[in-house]
């Protein structure tokens, strides 16, 4: 966790900038949030909203969203809410030949109170 090898003739993308939380939607129990996010800052803001994601792995102090969606990673609760793939609801990415992707998922909610 937290490092890795690109295979031959492969990159890394360090995402750390791409740290934004756009939007949280209490009323859907959906949230906005930018790849490099660390789970520990949106936990935090989630608290003070009186809500938590349906992710707690034990690496939630550096683990990204992007990081933890790549390898559908698992936490404590993940009995009651499955993987993190499980939780997503929509996922915007961008190719190597900058077009758009846009992966509409299930409108299963990733918070809850």
């Amino acid at each position: 966790m937290g490092g890795t090898v690109p295979t031959a003739g492969g990159i890394i993308l360090d995402l750390q900038r791409m740290n934004k939380i756009i939007s949280i939607n209490p009323t859907d129990m959906t949230a906005e949030v930018e790849a490099g996010v660390v789970l520990e800052d949106f936990e935090n803001i989630l608290f003070d909203l009186g809500l938590m994601p349906g992710h707690d792995p034990y690496s939630v102090p550096i683990a990204t969203v992007a990081g933890t969606i790549s390898t559908n990673g698992v936490g404590y609760r993940a009995g009651a809410h499955g993987t993190m793939g499980d939780q997503v609801v929509a996922l915007e990415a961008v190719s190597a030949i900058r077009t758009n992707n846009e992966n509409p998922g299930r409108t299963k909610s990733i918070l809850w109170p």
